[in-house]
């Protein structure tokens, strides 16, 4: 997903959009198996749990917490509640994570993520589940992680991958980009500019420039294996940057070709696989 800039309107759409997205998913399908084997919360909470030292828990900081699913993973597989703190810019959202957690004593904090209400160095581990590309400007988040880690904690977070040839997505992504060019070619202009954090090597370069961080280890790439109908399949396309800059028209050309799409299919139900990325990056001595 490419990075985009914001404003004031900006703000308010995706803030809609996040609440609007996670009380119809509860969270980025937790529960859906990927190609690495555990649900990719579960793929997070392993890099946490691996920083365990001498039987002392890691103070983690779930940044875009969401309505706080993988906080739950988090504490199932033992973290404390008290290591645990939960960030996340849609008030709404810190409503539900705290319900889902009661009564256990995790910090919570309604705030952006480019002004973390944290002390410097006071996290050794930042986990992130497919919400970088809606932190904006993602500069001004990563130089905040780099701030509040310790030295030698980690950052580990979830991004999206290239989808592959001939898959839905792949199709889907053709199918918008042909009605924005038709609609408003200039949007397709100004993503040329803009930081795509699905590519690894520029995401890479970006942690590094803010933060000073290096990988811990090459990207893994993996699929989550969903099993969508064609209409949530377009209730999650729905928050995606070009779609939702298209007029209605555009957007209902763009829903008419997904549902051809599916139909081409024969079934109610596609396996739809969507590509992901798991980085992981560390914070040197200076």
């Amino acid at each position: 997903m490419a990075e985009h800039p914001h404003g004031p309107e900006d703000h308010r759409f995706d803030a809609d959009f996040v609440q609007r997205f996670h009380t119809t998913f509860d969270g980025s399908f937790p529960d859906v198996e990927t190609t690495l084997g555990p649900s990719s919360y579960a793929l997070l909470a392993a890099e946490a749990e691996a920083l365990a030292q001498n039987g002392a828990a890691p103070v983690v900081l779930d940044l875009g917490c969401g309505s706080g699913r993988l906080s739950e993973v988090l504490l199932q597989r033992g973290l404390p509640p008290q290591n645990l703190i939960g960030v996340d810019f849609v008030a709404e959202q810190i409503e539900r994570t705290r319900q889902r957690l009661n009564p256990a004593p995790v910090r919570l904090f309604l705030a952006q993520s480019q002004d973390l209400p944290l002390e410097d160095g006071s996290i050794d581990c930042v986990l992130n589940h497919m919400g970088l590309a809606v932190m904006i400007p993602v500069d001004a988040t990563l130089k905040e992680v780099g701030r509040v880690l310790r030295t030698g904690g980690r950052m580990a977070v979830v991004v999206d991958g290239p989808p592959k040839e001939g898959s839905i997505d792949k199709i889907y992504i053709q199918i918008l980009r042909e009605a924005v060019a038709a609609e408003q070619p200039q949007l397709l202009k100004g993503l040329a500019s803009d930081h795509d954090i699905s590519d690894p090597a520029v995401l890479a370069h970006l942690v590094h420039v803010q933060t000073g961080m290096i990988p811990h280890r090459a990207p893994q790439s993996f699929e989550l294996l969903m099993r969508m109908s064609v209409s949530e399949y377009l209730t999650f396309l729905e928050g995606e940057y070009l779609m939702r800059r298209l007029r209605e028209v555009g957007r209902q050309k763009v829903r008419h070709a997904v549902q051809r799409l599916f139909e081409s299919h024969g079934e109610d139900q596609v396996v739809i696989p969507l590509a992901m990325q798991l980085m992981v990056f560390v914070k040197p001595p200076a």
